[in-house]
């Protein structure tokens, strides 16, 4: 029997290739579905597998068995010249026909998706450049605006709140009215004092338009002036000058902005109709406060911001039902809590006491301004109900878009929530809507780093060093540092650690990771882990940290003991730890794959198996997550999340080969919890792992030694410097 001939006859080519195309266009549609669901990566894995396998026994099939008008049998059953292989070989071909046509389609659709994401990006990418300076071939949108801050035209200095809050509210105006752009607040108010040329604004800005003016208070009355300019020519095309009694500033403030915004939306030909929303207060006393508040919130330090909160105290006083004050209220409080990203030392679980009542007090008061949606999604992200915070940011911003503060709240909450098929384009529209903004640009800059997109991220940092040398340099540092170079991310900190306490911080961080502790210790109060580790090291900072935790148990206590149990093995103790980690994160949102996989090391090591599964099977999801998403952070950071789950797997030789790869792409455990690794501590006796450690410590020597040549140097980095006399003792440069 010629084997050849026997197959094509039993149709077994015609299977094999019914089945791939099939198989093919399957898995196609599943991979899309898959995606939109944001399915675990194990999903799509087994439906490949079950695919694979499903092939040779198709192939067998289609060999042993035959399909005849009595059903299905085996060849060798069936007779020759009533075999209807032929006729069942035209409907496979006919099926393979329609399984190709399908897949062309497929295809077709599939290329112009990519075609238009791919046409997003590069419309994402020009914006981002727009927002660092960079020249671009596109032309502002007619329908584009920036309300510049009013001058003050006042006799008295101090009534600078109040021409910035008549500019203000004209803004939250514009911005409600249907298809007009109106950069955000944070942008235009950039160039508050300076004298630059419109059109130069106007290209900073990405805006068609420019609204400016002046403010003058002079006893009983007050004089605004407003003209609208195009940025292209500088062409005035509206003006006007209101004279009125400051009795009733309100019906001023509601007749300026309302006037203006007509002007606009009939000199630009708006379509649509857009509200002007009156003051929430009658009371000018309150409103006064509340201006002068908002004015102290903006400057965005620690005491401004208290000083705010007293102002939208007093302004609730004067007037209880000031819905905008209690939000504002609430968000000063918020923003004076002791976490990353804020700006005072209140306990979470205090300030989060003290401003749901406020929010909710504004919530009530006015259910559909978008000032006090925003307050209410920023609070309920910091409560950890991120499904609900995105909802009412959502909410906010389809009313007005150009609240930066909103932008920057939403792509915080998708972070979170591990939308990172989202958070790229959230940051892009921050840094659209707020190009001049330091902590869009900052956010931006470090999240364009986690998407590879490095000479972008450089980019956008080095604009923002332009508009504020601390920020940039900040922004420069935290690049340096997530690339391992701890070195140069000092030298930018040290440029910044006197403004930036942020700065100081991360400064703090280089130092401990390159074991300089001694100067670490000097940026750090007595009392912290830190100094504690400078006067007597891990047992001495150990030793601090579990005394600050039994004596007050929250997150900012909690954080350095459980890292320290973890280095000194003491794993079974940070199991209690990781359940409050895990209530206070509703159930883990943003926790990121390597702490899930520490949480279920130390239930594992508790005995409690329920959470150790859990955990650990959250943390691979997390990560397949995050590898789909191309949001990959460092060019380590995946293969030592790989490795971290190989160890706890106990797949020695895997947690080896990703370790090896990632040191190869410059990971040198910049951290000493890295090198006592409570899962990497299994492998100590293994020859390539302590290889690998030997390469960590002489990266770890190069690192220290430049930054204590940089400090013991004949030129220091800033002036007045002193370094720590155990620093210089490891200079190599005299």
């Amino acid at each position: 029997m010629d084997i050849f001939v026997e197959l094509k006859r039993r149709n077994v080519f015609r299977v094999g290739v019914a089945y791939l195309v099939t198989a093919w266009l399957l898995a196609q549609v599943a991979d899309l579905a898959l995606d939109n669901f944001d399915a675990p990566g194990w999903v799509m894995k087994t439906i490949l597998l079950v695919l694979a396998i499903g092939f040779p026994i198709a192939i067998l099939f289609a060999w042993a068995f035959e399909k005849t008008p009595e059903g299905i049998k085996l060849q060798k059953d069936v007779d020759r010249d009533k075999s209807i292989t032929s006729v069942t070989g035209h409907k496979l071909d006919r099926g393979i026909i329609t399984a190709l046509g399908l897949a062309v389609i497929f295809l077709l659709y599939k290329v112009n998706v990519e075609d238009a994401d791919t046409a997003a990006v590069q419309v994402a990418q020009e914006t981002s450049q727009a927002a660092v300076g960079e020249t671009t071939q596109g032309k502002a949108h007619e329908h584009s605006v920036a309300v510049l801050p009013f001058v003050n035209m006042s006799s008295d200095p101090e009534q600078e709140y109040f021409s910035d809050g008549i500019a203000e509210e004209i803004l939250n105006v514009l911005a409600q009215v249907k298809q007009l752009q109106v950069a955000a607040r944070t942008s235009a108010f950039q160039f508050k004092g300076k004298n630059l040329d419109i059109q130069d604004i106007g290209r900073q800005l990405g805006v068609a338009w420019v609204l400016e003016g002046s403010v003058r208070k002079a006893g009983e009355r007050v004089r605004v002036t407003a003209q609208l300019i195009k940025t292209d020519n500088g062409f005035h095309a509206w003006s006007e000058t209101y004279d009125r009694r400051l009795d009733d500033i309100f019906a001023i403030q509601d007749e300026i902005s309302g006037a203006i915004a007509q002007a606009l939306k009939v000199t630009l030909n708006v379509p649509g109709e857009g509200q002007v929303a009156s003051g929430d207060t009658r009371n000018l006393a309150a409103y006064e406060a509340y201006l002068m508040g908002r004015h102290q919130l903006n400057q965005r330090t620690t005491e401004s911001i208290k000083a705010a909160l007293e102002n939208f105290k007093r302004a609730v006083d004067l007037d209880p039902n000031f819905a905008l004050a209690y939000a504002d209220q609430g968000i000063a409080t918020l923003l004076l809590m002791d976490s990353n990203g804020s700006y005072g030392d209140l306990r979470p679980s205090d300030a989060l006491d003290a401003a749901r009542p406020l929010v909710d007090k504004a919530l009530g008061l006015a259910p559909n301004r978008p000032e006090i949606l925003a307050a209410k999604g920023f609070l309920e992200r910091d409560s950890n109900n991120f499904e609900l915070a995105l909802d009412y940011l959502d909410r906010s911003l389809a009313i007005n878009p150009a609240n930066g503060e909103a932008q920057n709240w939403r792509r915080m909450t998708l972070h979170a929530l591990g939308r990172y098929g989202d958070l790229l384009d959230a940051s892009y529209d921050s840094v659209r809507y707020d190009p001049m903004s330091r902590i869009a640009l900052f956010n931006h800059a470090l999240e364009l780093q986690d998407y590879r997109r490095n000479d972008e991220a450089e980019a956008t940092a080095l604009r923002l060093r332009e508009l504020d040398p601390p920020w940039g340099e900040w922004a420069l540092g935290r690049l340096a540092r997530n690339e391992g170079q701890s070195g140069i991310a000092a030298e930018h900190f040290l440029r910044a650690f006197r403004e930036r306490q942020q700065a100081r911080e991360q400064l703090e961080g280089v130092y401990s990771d390159v074991g300089l502790y001694h100067e670490a210790a000097r940026l750090s109060p007595d009392d912290t882990v830190l100094a504690a580790w400078a006067r007597g090291g891990i047992s001495e900072a150990f030793k601090v940290a579990e005394a600050s935790y039994r004596e007050d148990p929250w997150s900012g206590t909690r954080g350095p003991y459980a890292g320290l149990l973890w280095e000194t093995g003491r794993i079974e103790e940070i199991y209690p730890l990781a359940l409050e980690f895990w209530q206070e994160t509703g159930e883990g949102a943003g926790l990121p794959p390597t702490i899930l996989t520490l949480f279920a090391t130390a239930a594992r090591a508790a005995g409690d198996s329920y959470r150790s599964t859990q955990w650990r099977t959250l943390a691979g999801e997390r990560q397949d997550q995050i590898e789909r998403s191309n949001r990959v952070g460092s060019d380590w950071d995946i293969p030592l999340a790989r490795a971290h789950l190989a160890a706890y797997d106990g797949d020695g030789d895997a947690a080896m080969a990703y370790l090896t790869k990632a040191t190869e792409a410059g990971f040198w455990a910049e951290s000493h919890q890295w090198k006592n690794d409570g899962l990497f501590a299994q492998y100590s006796s293994r020859s390539d792992f302590r290889e690998l450690r030997k390469l960590w410590d002489k990266r770890l020597a190069e690192e220290r030694e430049y930054i204590a040549n940089l400090l013991c140097g004949d030129e220091p980095p800033v002036p007045d410097y002193e370094p720590a006399p155990e620093t210089c003792t490891y200079v190599t440069i005299k």
